[in-house]
């Protein structure tokens, strides 16, 4: 049985058209960190609230293993909840703070600080003990509230957007930190968060989110290499996965034609048997799978609007007509903006995305 169960989960806002969560399940085992991400106002961080106690459920259950939480106050119901903010008392001093929760529960002075001292040792944060949370920087206020958390032993840890006001090495070392918790408690952990980089890094298992619906739960190399739809293939990926809507026509020997304006190839075997002809369908393609080509092989052709480089590798930006995609390549190819290219790929690394929610053909 899973350590954290939610089942049929619904949120709805009087007056608000549609619902913020609508019909969320998910089982989450103990030990298992799963990472919620999807674009702002999906619903993300009023499922990390209801978890909580925080929002009330219009429908639903959340159980913790035998324990049922629907309706419960937070007190309750033994979970940490660490926010973007640093929640922390801004009139006791970080040792105060890392031994807050203990204190509520009773624990003796000497033996709550002696646990202090130690997590914050761990966080590397001991020697700002005695300072008050205005005198130290963000990143160490976040230590702080992440050690306190520990220090709670909660039954399961709920953590929303905790990193996204740090900056880029903070945030690293954060990460770090928290998968070192991940693999040291081993309870529950939901971590909600806008950055699919920090989803895919930390989540043993990922879920996407989008207008308050779950489009898909899997591993972070599911979710990048067999996207449920095409909106988690395009949200997936920096960038995203590359989409061509068109039609499958059929050619005079009977083979099958994806045919769109910027992009047309033979389709495979496989995915002629899977497709019927004259069937309106996306065709998704990965920028690390294009590779350039000349005229007489290309598939694809279009102007180089920009240029993005990273260590080892660069990522081009290409305009054909009204369609823009990308390319990913090493970076000793020469390329700027404004230069004409022409790619190709495998046709048989392509995705296939069809019917009303584009949703992903399987071969």
């Amino acid at each position: 049985m899973a350590a954290f169960s939610i089942r049929n989960l619904e949120k709805r806002y009087p007056g608000a058209p549609v619902p913020a969560l609508r019909d969320f399940s998910l089982e989450v085992g103990s030990g298992e960190l799963v990472a919620i991400v999807g674009p702002s106002g999906c619903g993300k961080s009023t499922l990390l609230r209801m978890l909580a106690g925080l929002e009330a459920e219009t429908a639903g259950e959340i159980r913790l293993g035998e324990r049922v939480l629907t309706g419960l106050p937070p007190k309750d119901r033994d979970l940490a909840l660490m926010f973007q903010s640093y929640t922390l008392l801004p009139h006791l001093s970080v040792e105060e703070n890392l031994a807050f929760g203990l204190k509520l529960r009773g624990e003796p002075r000497p033996s709550r600080l002696e646990k202090a001292r130690a997590i914050a040792k761990t966080l590397g944060i001991e020697s700002l003990l005695r300072r008050l949370p205005s005198e130290i920087s963000g990143g160490e206020r976040q230590r702080a509230a992440l050690g306190r958390a520990i220090l709670r032993s909660p039954a399961a840890f709920l953590f929303d957007e905790p990193l996204s006001s740090l900056d880029a090495q903070m945030r690293l070392q954060l990460r770090v930190e928290i998968q070192r918790l991940h693999q040291r408690v081993r309870v529950p952990m939901l971590f909600v968060t806008h950055d699919q980089g920090e989803a895919l890094t930390l989540g043993d298992r990922v879920v996407v989110l989008d207008r308050g619906v779950m489009q898909q739960v899997a591993s972070p190399e599911e979710l990048y290499r067999r996207p449920a739809n095409a909106f988690v293939a395009s949200f997936i990926g920096a960038p995203g996965m590359n989409l061509f809507k068109g039609r499958i026509e059929t050619n005079e020997n009977g083979s099958a034609r994806f045919v769109s304006p910027a992009l047309s190839y033979d389709l495979t075997p496989a995915q002629t048997a899977a497709i019927k002809p004259h069937t309106a369908i996306t065709v998704g393609l990965r920028p690390e799978h294009l590779r350039r080509a000349d005229a007489s092989e290309a598939l694809l052709r279009g102007e180089v609007t920009a240029v993005e480089r990273q260590a080892g590798q660069a990522t081009l930006y290409v305009q054909s007509g009204d369609v823009s995609f990308a390319a990913r390549v090493g970076e000793d190819f020469s390329a700027r903006p404004g230069d004409f290219s022409g790619w190709t790929f495998d046709p048989a690394a392509v995705s296939l995305f069809a019917g009303p929610g584009e949703t992903r053909i399987d071969l």
